[in-house]
């Protein structure tokens, strides 16, 4: 067996024989597999509930009685956006953008409802999916089994004896990398369970390999990066604080700042804004709807004087 599988072997037979770290990886697994179930059986209640509302405005629309087109136009249509399959997995922005629209003439209207304005702050926080328990939850477990990794050895001196015995800094390294990564594959595995059946009944087998490759390459960066930090500090103590705060400045706030630092450096109009630029515009351009409006009194008149007739009523084509 070669020197980095058998520091590999040995690391994660340390981590075995450490009832508290071993009971943190099955319990991590089984929070994913219970956060699969659960977002995937939230996912198919929402997709229901939007269908079950779409099938409804339909009807409503196609229940009106014969009108001319321009009424029906006026009387609008409620519209539902469907959730992706990959939803189940994670639910992206759906929470912040709303999820219905109502379409009318002459506005240009916005989604509404979205579910953080309907509920908890903690739905800001992130809901209970497995990309939140792999993007937040898994880099936490991974700073505590591998944060004495090196400074373990470092600290009661077994370090210099493992050089001496042949094994090269590389070596042991490599082994330890190895370990930690066999872990962060134990704790992907149960989302790959939960992507499977996604990745066969939406006919989306690439986009999901692709996601798949992107979070075993997110949790492999952080088995590193906390392997790099206990290879710099001497202590375990000072290697696990400085873990933990590595992971709260990556994990929890740089999300939830970025945003705001973004919007401050590239500011967009809010909605209310953007609502009050389109009625200005609209009065800009006038409104056909009011008949002493002197723009459209003027394309009034100007219409009828192209036709030679004095009355709208005259005229050989549709005015209304």
């Amino acid at each position: 067996m070669s020197p980095v599988l058998l520091v590999a072997r040995e690391e994660l037979r340390f981590m075995a024989r450490n009832r508290s770290a071993a009971i943190g990886v099955v319990l991590l697994m089984l929070l994913t597999l219970v956060a699969a179930l659960t977002a995937a059986h939230h996912q198919r209640e929402v997709a229901d509930f939007r269908t079950r509302q779409q099938q409804a405005a339909q009807q409503a629309f196609e229940a009106q009685p014969d009108r001319h087109p321009h009424r029906v136009v006026h009387y609008g249509h409620f519209i539902y956006r469907p959730l992706p399959a990959l939803a189940a997995f994670d639910s992206g922005v759906d929470a912040f953008t709303g999820n219905s629209m109502f379409l009318e003439g002459h506005r240009q209207n916005t989604a509404n409802f979205g579910d953080v304005r309907q509920s908890s702050l903690l739905v800001r926080f992130g809901q209970l999916t497995p990309a939140f328990v792999l993007q937040v939850l898994a880099p936490l477990m991974l700073v505590f089994l591998g944060y004495g990794a090196v400074a373990r050895e470092q600290e009661t001196g077994t370090l210099r004896a493992l050089l001496l015995q042949g094994a090269t800094r590389r070596q042991l390294l490599g082994g330890k990398y190895l370990a930690l990564a066999a872990v962060a594959g134990a704790c992907l595995l149960p989302a790959l369970v939960g992507l499977a059946p996604i990745a066969l009944l939406s006919g989306q087998a690439s986009l999901v390999a692709l996601l798949v490759l992107a979070y075993s390459a997110y949790l492999l960066v952080w088995c590193a990066l906390v392997l790099a930090i206990s290879m710099l500090c001497r202590r375990g103590r000072d290697a696990l604080l400085v873990s933990l705060a590595v992971w709260v400045w990556l994990a929890l706030l740089v999300p939830r700042v970025a945003p705001d630092v973004a919007s401050a450096a590239y500011r967009l109009p809010t909605r209310l804004e953007t609502d009050v630029a389109i009625q200005r515009d609209l009065r800009t351009l006038g409104d056909s709807h009011n008949p002493d409006d002197p723009h459209f009194a003027q394309f009034k008149q100007q219409t009828l004087a192209r036709y030679g007739v004095q009355r709208v009523e005259e005229l050989p084509v549709n005015y209304k």
